[in-house]
């Protein structure tokens, strides 16, 4: 009798999909904080501790999914790595802006760093596509994530700083693994994994077969 897997993929798409609501959630706090009580002087600790928290929680579901991701499915290794990249560039980007973290040289309205971080975004959704390549469903949800990701550029248009992209990769990738996880259980989209029997004999040798 085969073993049930305890930490399935889609599992991995569902702490996906709750990282980056927090993300979110993570950046309306802190606006909420520095539009309303910043400007005054006023200090509000309670900000300060909801912030880290969902940041931290963000941060940490979204570093088990892809965990996971490396894990269970199969090869991939340029997309485990820039999902692995990825995650700690949002992060560290974010405490940046929000001035948790302080750097002199950082400036979070430079249209470079802007547009770069859309173009870095981007080419980390387009890895994504190894997951199911010959699927055109995928091809779709891909298309879509990485046509909002790169309309977080408009963030330099507008004036904004580079929250407003990492905002952008946020909803989209909330878009990405709310529909992944979809189509994968209505098995629209297949996905190799460690341990899949079905897919273990399809890279299995038949030349030693016996006729």
């Amino acid at each position: 009798m085969e073993r049930k897997r305890p930490f399935r993929l889609e599992t991995c798409f569902k702490l996906g999909l709750f990282g980056n609501i927090c993300f979110v959630a993570f950046i309306i706090i802190c606006l909420i904080y520095y539009y309303t009580f910043s400007p005054s002087g006023t200090f509000r600790l309670g900000f300060d501790i909801a912030a880290y928290i969902v940041e931290f929680a963000g941060f940490g579901l979204m570093a088990l999914a892809i965990a996971g991701i490396c894990c269970i499915v199969r090869q991939r290794g340029l997309m485990k790595t820039l999902l692995s990249v990825y995650v700690c560039v949002e992060v560290f980007l974010m405490l940046l802006d929000f001035d948790f973290i302080h750097l002199d040289v950082y400036n979070g309205r430079s249209n470079l760093l802007i547009i770069l971080h859309a173009i870095f975004s981007a080419l980390v959704g387009f890895s994504l596509l190894s997951l199911d390549p010959k699927r055109t469903r995928l091809e779709m949800l891909v298309g879509i994530a990485v046509s909002m990701i790169l309309a977080g550029m408009f963030s330099a248009v507008l004036n904004l700083r580079v929250y407003g992209s990492i905002l952008m990769n946020a909803f989209a990738y909330i878009f990405f693994f709310a529909s992944l996880r979809y189509y994968y259980n209505r098995e629209e989209i297949e996905i190799d994994c460690y341990g899949d029997r079905a897919k273990v004999q399809e890279y299995k040798s038949t030349f030693f077969k016996d006729e």
